[in-house]
């Protein structure tokens, strides 16, 4: 069902090329995000082999952050089998949400921005104070059109304390944002 959404996209105007290049930038600081989450989220003690479902989980984000960009389909079956095992999974709601809004943008789709909506929403209920989840949700408000409130969730991001690498992240959107507007190159 998932694979009908992406299929019958029509060919791309120009002027998504910067879109296109946000949402790369998005992903990539996501999949870093979520392999170095994945990498860290071992205890003093414990081994890489651990057998709980914690090692499962995330086993699979590591996996859907490498998988995202040339198989988004089974990226987002990996993002549900986290978030089935745990629902408060607040990476798997997040990296679902970058996904789906890139996905959204790049296709054309903006269905998918709604169901993106709804999955950082559920990562912001869960934890309301993550950078991570409330930069994607900047993102989302963005590809909306709605710069006010990107600008908004952007700053709040900022505000919640992110590492270095999303904070430089963040930085640039927001820096983007506030520019003044290129002049128009048509002619009157």
């Amino acid at each position: 069902m998932r694979e009908d959404a992406f299929r019958g996209a029509p060919a791309r105007p120009r002027w998504r090329r910067p879109v296109a290049v946000l949402v790369v930038a998005g992903l990539a600081v996501g999949a870093g995000l979520a392999v170095a989450g994945a990498a860290g989220s071992r205890r003093p003690g414990e081994t890489v082999t651990g057998g709980d479902g914690q090692t499962a989980a995330s086993s699979r984000l590591a996996e859907a952050a490498s998988v995202a960009r040339d198989d988004p389909t089974r990226a987002l079956d990996l993002y549900d089998q986290v978030i089935e095992d745990d629902p408060r999974s607040v990476e798997a709601w997040a990296e679902r949400s970058l996904l789906l809004a890139s996905l959204s943008v790049g296709l054309e789709r903006p269905g998918l921005l709604d169901e993106a909506r709804r999955s950082v929403d559920q990562a912001l209920a869960i934890d309301p104070e993550d950078p991570r989840s409330r930069f994607y949700l900047g993102l989302v408000e963005l590809f909306a059109g709605d710069r006010p409130a990107a600008e908004a969730a952007f700053e709040q991001a900022l505000a919640d304390d992110p590492p270095p690498p999303l904070r430089a992240a963040i930085s640039a959107r927001l820096e983007e944002l506030r520019a003044p507007p290129a002049p128009s190159t048509t002619a009157p």
